[in-house]
């Protein structure tokens, strides 16, 4: 049984999933709050992203080391755009054992973007997403972001958005 303490630290599992944009957005905005609190991030980005200089990446220069952006050597198209992240892994696993290894219990939020297609396609076991999950520290929370989910991790969500493109 958790004391009062343990139970009074938030520990969320927050999916924000759906077709609509602004996904990684919002995952940004829940990390913005978490270093209002003194809290560290780290934002690991399982596919290439969309615009080399994007906001998350240049995160780092404003939030220093509160603000940690990890990308993933196999996923960029362009290569050169790596220089600009905190730290560089070869694989979706890697980043997926890295994060369970270091990550996870080094940030109060650790943000797993686009992380979906990895899982849906078999590349990202969903036992070890539910690991990553079930075994963080006490007061890290995880934001997973994607199309969709398995009803194993959705069914490990405290709260999960769904995002849809009404008018864009």
């Amino acid at each position: 049984m958790k004391t009062d303490e343990e139970n009074s630290i938030k520990s969320d599992v927050i999916l924000f999933i759906g077709q609509g944009e602004s996904k990684s957005s919002a995952a940004m905005g829940v990390a913005c709050r978490q270093i209002a609190y003194e809290g560290k991030v780290v934002f690991i980005y399982f596919i290439n992203p969309i615009h080399p200089v994007s906001c998350e990446i240049q995160a780092v220069r404003i939030f220093g080391d509160k603000w940690s952006t990890v990308g993933i050597r196999s996923e960029m198209e362009d290569l050169s755009c790596l220089k600009d992240f905190s730290e560089v892994v070869d694989t979706p696993q890697q980043a997926l054992e890295k994060a369970y290894e270091k990550w996870l219990h080094e940030s109060e939020l650790l943000i797993l973007d686009n992380i979906s297609n990895h899982i849906n396609n078999g590349n990202l076991e969903v036992p070890r997403i539910l690991e990553l999950i079930d075994d963080r520290s006490l007061g890290t929370s995880i934001i997973l972001t994607g199309t969709s989910f398995p009803e194993q991790i959705l069914q490990r969500a405290s709260m999960i958005t769904e995002f849809r493109d009404l008018k864009q």
